[in-house]
């Protein structure tokens, strides 16, 4: 008789073992992004089961369903930088991912102008606005060259 007891203890505890094993297999894991002590630039990603995501929820209040998004705001990304002398790429967050984008400085003009003088002759020159990127401030700076003078050569006496 003690055998048999023990034979169908074994085969209890076993089939215990199968039913827990297999709800703990089918407790589906979510993601849950955690902000410790509500911190919004401390948060990270949980994975656990969905019971225990419930009850992290309701005990986190600047916590959220799902994977922490990459970005909050455009300053999370990419700092702005210069690429090459008239790009400029800074890093902008969109529903929660960092994408980085490109402007172009304005395209350089150029403009001639003549002058009549007095003596008959004329005073050329040629103006240019010139923009590209400043390292130092990562904007789209402006440079305006001339070689112009400012008045009419001087008539010799």
């Amino acid at each position: 008789m003690t055998k048999i007891i023990t034979i169908s203890s074994i085969l209890a505890g076993f089939a215990s073992l199968v039913l827990i094993g297999s709800a703990l297999a089918y407790d589906h894991k979510v993601d849950v992004c955690h902000c410790p002590a509500g911190d919004l630039d401390k948060c990270f990603t949980l994975t656990v089961g969905e019971a225990a995501a419930e009850a992290h929820l309701l005990n986190h209040t600047n916590d959220s369903a799902g994977a922490c998004p990459d970005c909050r705001v455009d300053a999370d990304c990419e700092e702005p930088q210069c690429d090459g002398p008239q790009k400029i790429s800074r890093g902008v967050c969109e529903e929660g991912s960092c994408l980085t984008v490109q402007a172009q400085c304005p395209p350089d003009s150029a403009s001639a102008a003549c002058l009549e003088c007095p003596d008959g002759s004329t005073a050329c020159c040629q103006e240019s606005t010139i923009f590209q990127c400043n390292p130092e401030t990562v904007e789209c700076e402006r440079t305006f060259t001339s070689n112009c003078p400012p008045v009419c050569p001087q008539l010799e006496p």
